[in-house]
């Protein structure tokens, strides 16, 4: 390959993608809400799991391993539970409330190709 002043010439990337920009007028209220809700329970399953292991660790040292073994489960179930009704209920909220904003000032803009 030839130097040309000192510098190795590069082929100069073209843009081909014929991509531009989409608004998302509306976010469908169901979908949103299933959306977050799933969220939530992973989330929650994480945060349970954790806190379980606080409170199963706190029971075990009082009433043994059947107490600490309650504690884990209690608070993988709650937190899934409390992850689901919690993020469905904020999922719906989002969507109503990017609805109203979206008609006034906009939506969101993303690229799709």
């Amino acid at each position: 390959m030839k130097k040309e002043g000192g510098k190795i010439p590069v082929a100069k990337k073209q843009n081909t993608s014929k991509a531009k920009l989409q608004e998302i007028k509306s976010m469908d209220l169901m979908s949103t809400a299933k959306f977050y809700a799933v969220l939530g329970a992973i989330i929650g399953a994480i945060y349970g799991l954790i806190f379980g292991a606080i409170f199963g660790i706190a029971l075990g040292i009082k009433g043994g391993a059947a107490l600490a073994g309650l504690g884990i489960i209690g608070g993988l179930i709650l937190g899934i539970v409390f992850g689901i009704i919690g993020g469905f209920v904020s999922g719906a909220i989002s969507a109503v409330l990017y609805n109203i904003i979206a008609k006034r000032f906009g939506g969101i803009k993303i690229e799709l190709k």
